[in-house]
């Protein structure tokens, strides 16, 4: 089971949905690995790993119980600090916002939850999702920029600590990120994705995208 943190999130599917692996063992092969990797690269703004197991385990007993199981089928998620999480911190890369949990779901995370992604945290963000730098490090030369808004979740997705990440756009806060950091980056049109309970930049221009290793 060494490694299977390296897969892609369509080949962890397959291997879960073929029952190769459980959803308790791929979430556990994630937080090991970044237990080891995230002091080099700092993509996390907050973490709970009992949580994610729990979820798992929830997951876990579904497919167990030959229940439906959603699309996402127990991988695991970041999400960029700039949604809304009902059970976690919603910080905004921002010390003004330190602490704050507001409560309810962004539209998008309701939607992963309803598919069975299993979220680990929150990604960092630049403050606000603008243009200064958070304590993010590009895994590959901590002396190059991981881009700035959305760097945490390509960060984390670039060095193998998830497979998918959450993340926004308003200038060039996915493409750039996404090169910087060696992974594949989608801006979906504008408007495909609703918005609902995320941090807004500009109005005309927010959109709502992820990233991925293929």
């Amino acid at each position: 089971k060494e490694n299977i943190n390296k897969l892609s999130a369509t080949e962890m599917i397959e291997k879960l949905k073929s029952k190769a692996i459980s959803v308790a063992e791929l979430i556990q092969s994630h937080i090991n690995y970044i237990e080891k990797i995230e002091p080099k690269v700092e993509a996390w703004v907050y973490l709970d790993k009992d949580f994610a197991l729990k979820q798992a385990q929830e997951i876990d007993d579904k497919i167990k119980n030959n229940s439906n199981i959603g699309m996402l089928y127990g991988i695991p998620v970041g999400v960029k600090d700039t949604f809304n999480t009902f059970d976690m911190p919603t910080e905004m890369g921002s010390p003004v916002w330190k602490g704050y949990t507001p409560g309810n779901d962004a539209r998008v995370v309701f939607k992963l939850r309803q598919e069975d992604g299993v979220l680990l945290g929150k990604t960092v963000t630049a403050e606000f999702a603008v243009h200064a730098e958070g304590k993010t490090l590009n895994p590959h030369n901590p002396k190059y920029s991981p881009g700035t808004s959305s760097s945490g979740s390509a960060a984390a997705v670039a060095s193998y600590m998830i497979p998918l990440a959450l993340a926004t756009q308003t200038g060039g806060s996915i493409i750039r990120p996404a090169s910087y950091n060696g992974i594949y980056g989608m801006k979906p049109s504008f408007g495909l994705i609703p918005r609902t309970g995320m941090l807004k930049t500009t109005d005309t221009l927010d959109t709502v995208g992820f990233f991925s290793r293929s």
